[in-house]
C-alpha cells in the first residue's frame, strides 16, 4: 500500500468555505452518498455546518 508523502512540507492547509463546499459536492459525486462512504472530511465539513 502507498504512503502519504507531504509534498510541500506542510502538516495542515487551510480551505476557504468555497472551497470546502466545493470539495463536499466533488466527494460526494465521486464517491456517492451511502454512509459507507464518508470521509474524515466530510465529517469535518459537517462539523462546521453544525458550527454555523
Amino acid at each position: 500500500m502507498a504512503e502519504e508523502k507531504d509534498v510541500h512540507g506542510l502538516t495542515e492547509s487551510v480551505l476557504s468555505r468555497d472551497d470546502m463546499s466545493a470539495l463536499a459536492y466533488v466527494l460526494q459525486h465521486v464517491k456517492g452518498a451511502s454512509p459507507s462512504s464518508v470521509t474524515k472530511l466530510s465529517l469535518e465539513l459537517e462539523e462546521l455546518d453544525e458550527a454555523v
